[in-house]
């Protein structure tokens, strides 16, 4: 487990200024020391199984920074094929896996809000395949998990005789770009028709390409249900407003 040579890099982060000076130590005496123990299990892995192995490991520089690095290790061999010691290549990716963890941590965020939002929210791919929803689509669709609708389309759900208006929403978010809002039939897991308020947008990818819709549905069945009684009660007392003068006229004749 002695380091019989080094890079420059290797030897800096360690706190030396020449490469010749790691020679003879191990990793117990290094910045690294407290991670040794797990460095030279791997290390023995290689020896002992005399095949390469890519792993993560966690180490420390002489700066006092932690760091994550991707190390890939092979047996060091002499001329004759016998392992005398291990070769490692170590490559600083201690930004990526932070960029890694809050992206990680942005989408729980985001999942858990998502999943506990009102109305539904879903987004489908190109090919009119959902990816995802809430718990409340999901309910309404009959589903016991959000993910249980990956991968099935409009088709597959009990909205299914309105699934050509609803695709057809979706063509024209993905053919012009921009935002729809339209109201769309839907009939729910229980059988309860419905009403709702869409939103429909084209959902980008990082390079700004289309990748398919995002959507948020509001059940207004209740308020069109009001909305056209509110019309019925108008109507019945304009005729009735009406029928008061008819009367009226006769009278006075």
């Amino acid at each position: 487990g002695e380091f019989l040579g080094c890079n420059t890099l290797q030897a800096i982060d360690a706190g030396f200024l020449c490469q010749e000076d790691m020679i003879g130590l191990t990793d117990y005496d290094m910045p690294w020391k407290e991670y040794a123990d797990f460095l030279r299990s791997v290390d023995a892995q290689v020896v002992t199984s005399g095949k390469q192995i890519v792993t993560e490991e966690k180490s420390k520089t002489f700066s006092g920074r932690e760091a994550i690095w991707l190390s890939t290790k092979e047996p060091l061999r002499n001329k004759a094929g016998e392992i005398i010691g291990i070769i490692g290549t170590s490559i600083d990716i201690t930004d990526r896996k932070e960029t890694e963890r809050l992206r990680i941590e942005k989408n729980w965020h985001l999942e858990s809000v998502l999943a506990v939002a009102p109305g539904h929210v879903y987004w489908k791919n190109l090919k009119g395949e959902y990816q995802l929803c809430n718990a409340l689509q999901a309910s309404d669709v009959g589903l016991k998990n959000r993910d249980d609708i990956i991968g099935l389309t409009d088709y597959d759900l009990p909205w299914k005789e309105d699934a050509d208006f609803i695709r057809s929403m979706d063509a024209l978010v993905i053919a012009g770009g921009k935002p729809v809002i339209v109201e769309e039939k839907a009939k729910t897991f229980d059988g309860r028709e419905a009403i709702w308020l869409s939103t429909k947008e084209p959902l980008r990818n990082e390079s700004g390409e289309i990748i398919g819709i995002i959507g948020t549905s509001v059940d207004i069945t209740s308020h069109k249900e009001a909305e056209r009684l509110k019309a019925e009660i108008e109507k019945h007392e304009a005729l009735e407003r009406q029928n008061k003068l008819f009367e009226d006229f006769t009278n006075e004749l």
